[in-house]
């Protein structure tokens, strides 16, 4: 695309980096910066000339040529300065060659050169593989504040073990003779690290590397690093935005340093974007924001012009933009979101105006242009009715290569009308500001689906929205800081409120247990509406866990039951003759507030006879009751295990049968006489075995 003449750019604002087009200034002198094409016209008047007089350039297509291998490595026991060797291969009919090294080097020895004066080198002319090995300051600083600017001020840093630094800029003038021209072949590697065109990371690391879309991009993760975003998510967003932004030539490779963030180290930015197509951006910034710097850095290296300083405003403006925009589109954000992101820019700014850098305050270009990008986009959509956007200004832009904003009015009226292009010099040449849109606008002119659908969960707040069931309870529960204790077995039923505030579509609420997924519903809501859902899960096994649909969650706590107190054994009668029966009775509480249960067994002389299983809810008690028949006089102990009540006796007395007879005159008498006296004879006989301790207990 172009783009080797390009100004360096920061993502928090235009910045020169001195090592990485270091030889601008050096050209005044004829020497020719590496990475550009040819010297340009400006640059001839003093350029070194061959014998048969043609200016030379840093590049040809002659096999006859200088190879240069620009070799970057680390000096781990002086931090902050890196190590560079150039080493050169000849051709037979070179006769000059002289190098000038960047203002940040300091040389430490050189092979076949001589120093002509300050940082410039002669070749000797003798010797065939000259090489000159030099240190060069690492560290770069940045004063800037900003939406996404970072807390210190560096923006490219050597610590000892890793580096992050900009490819030395030399300047190089050389003279040969015979026919054809000879030129310069540049190459730049890394003892221990991965080399971009502008960017270089030296040290331990892990490098990924996706193709779409003609573009091959080159993720570059250092051992010191600590990713956010897996890899894969990476380059699916950037394949996306790839797709997505018809903007002009995509660059066929792209080079992406995710830069470490230690503790004591503070970036003076969140990425940076240098040359063509080299980047960095902090390890751990997400995709999941408007701000989204992954994407943000992406597009500059989409910008392939150069801007007019009443055009510059564009080149921040459209990345904040399409970041937010293309983040939005993938769904990683909500309209909200986005809409607060460029609703930033309605403020004055302090009377910044657009087309006039001197006039921003505050990082103007960021926010206001930011908003005056989306709301062009959004006009060129309404007037055009979706056949044309924003992208066709940007692509003519690309294909422009230098661009005023007269250009960009140009290119606004054919892509919009004469209105939008109206409403852009207004715009950039006023304070005037355009209002954020809402979602039916952004509907309106984006299209039905351009506001993704958004489903939000949360619990339903009636009285009845958690429930449980099991051998415990029935009920609802009130789920208290949404939280519910349950004891193993039962089962949880809870309501969840879906409500989309998003567009018109499909979504799939899934239930999850500490963040398994366990079942899902299904379902379509148009914009605001909402629909109340069921989900239901048994415990079955005691322990802590999360229960959440979306943003909605319940902490459960499965616990063993609690153990009933036991207490106030009863008896409704302690004597009765033998061969009937007695009721005992005893009162079970749960005073804890999750379910109880105890296994509660009646005694009689120690021995348990009957077994009970109780079960509680919170707070309940139970009157517990059996009968027992008692067919042998005697005394009876009673007690229930598992429990505080105490014991009782129970009294089982003879049965005495009697009867009349009234068909026999005066026999009635008799009888009651004769009983009387058995009566008499037995009690007798009773207290004589009582005596000899013969009597026997059941």
């Amino acid at each position: 695309m172009g783009r080797g003449s390009r100004t360096a750019c920061l993502l928090v604002g235009l910045l020169v980096l001195a090592s990485g087009v270091g030889a601008a200034s050096a050209a005044a002198t004829a020497f020719a910066p590496d990475g550009t094409a040819a010297v340009s016209e400006s640059e001839t008047e003093t350029a070194p000339v061959s014998s048969t007089g043609v200016v030379l350039t840093s590049t040809s297509a002659s096999d006859s040529h200088v190879e240069l291998t620009q070799r970057l490595r680390l000096l781990p026991d002086d931090p902050g300065v890196y190590g560079v060797t150039h080493s050169y291969r000849l051709p037979d009919r070179l006769r000059g060659l002289e190098v000038t090294l960047p203002p940040e080097s300091t040389v430490a020895s050189a092979s076949g050169f001589d120093r002509v004066d300050g940082r410039t080198y002669e070749w000797d002319g003798t010797t065939e593989r000259p090489s000159i090995d030099y240190r060069m300051a690492a560290n770069r600083t940045v004063e800037q504040t900003g939406p996404i600017g970072g807390p210190g001020r560096l923006t490219f840093a050597d610590v000892g073990e890793w580096a992050l630094v900009t490819r030395p800029g030399t300047a190089h003038s050389w003279s040969w003779t015979g026919s054809g021209e000879v030129g310069l072949d540049r190459s730049t590697e890394a003892e221990s690290g991965a080399v971009g065109t502008r960017i270089a990371f030296l040290g331990p690391h892990e490098e990924y590397t996706h193709t779409a879309h003609g573009q091959t991009f080159r993720l570059i993760v250092p051992e010191a690093a600590e990713l956010e975003e897996p890899p894969e998510e990476l380059f699916a967003a950037f394949d996306d935005a790839a797709d997505r932004l018809r903007v002009g030539d995509r660059d066929e490779t792209v080079f992406v340093v995710a830069a470490p963030t230690p503790e004591g180290l503070q970036w003076g930015v969140r990425g940076v974007h240098t040359g063509g197509s080299d980047v960095w951006v902090r390890d751990f910034e997400r995709l999941d924001e408007a701000n989204n710097v992954w994407l943000h850095e992406y597009v500059h290296t989409r910008q392939g012009y150069v801007a007019a300083d009443d055009a510059r405003w564009f080149t921040e403006a459209s990345a904040v933009y399409y970041a937010a925009l293309l983040s939005l589109e993938r769904e990683r954000i909500d309209y909200e979101t986005f809409r607060a992101r460029l609703d930033d820019g309605e403020g004055d700014y302090d009377g910044s105006v657009m087309a006039e850098p001197d006039t921003w305050r505050r990082n103007a270009n960021y926010y206001v242009g930011a908003l005056v990008a989306g709301e062009l986009d959004r006009r060129i959509r309404l007037a055009s009715d979706g056949d044309a956007s924003l992208e066709d200004v940007f692509r003519r832009m690309n294909a422009d290569g230098d661009v005023s904003a007269a250009d960009v009015r140009s290119h606004l009226r054919a892509t919009g009308g004469d209105d939008v292009a109206r409403l852009g010099e207004r715009y950039t040449t006023t304070t005037d500001r355009p209002a954020m849109w809402n979602a039916t606008a952004h509907r309106e002119a984006f299209g039905e689906g351009s506001v993704p659908t958004r489903v939000t969960y949360a619990l339903a707040t009636d009285a009845d929205a958690v429930r449980v069931a099991g051998p415990y309870r029935n009920r609802s529960v009130d789920a208290a800081g949404n939280a519910v204790t349950l004891v193993p077995g039962e089962r949880l039923a809870f309501d969840v409120v879906a409500t989309n505030v998003g567009g018109s579509g499909d979504f799939e609420a899934t239930l999850r247990v500490d963040d398994e997924p366990l079942s899902a519903r299904s379902g379509r809501l148009d914009p605001d509406g909402s629909a109340r859902l069921t989900f239901e899960h048994t415990f079955e096994q005691r322990g802590s866990h999360v229960v959440s649909v979306g943003d909605a969650t319940l902490r459960v706590d499965v616990r063993e039951p609690a153990t009933p107190r036991v207490s106030n054994l009863t008896a409704n009668r302690t004597d009765l003759p033998a061969g009937e029966s007695v009721r005992l009775s005893v009162v079970v509480e749960n005073d804890a507030d999750y379910p109880g249960e105890v296994d509660l067994a009646f005694t009689r002389g120690g021995d348990a006879f009957e077994t009970r299983t109780v079960r509680l809810d919170a707070g309940e008690s139970s009157t517990v009751e059996t009968d027992v028949r008692l067919d042998e006089p005697g005394t009876y102990a009673f007690g229930v295990e598992n429990g505080s009540a105490e014991p009782l006796q129970v009294t089982v007395t003879e049965r005495i049968e009697g009867g009349t007879d009234a068909g026999t005159p005066g026999f009635g008498a008799m009888s009651a006489v004769a009983g009387v006296l058995a009566t008499g004879i037995a009690i007798a006989v009773r207290a004589r075995r009582s005596d000899r301790g013969d009597t026997t207990e059941h």
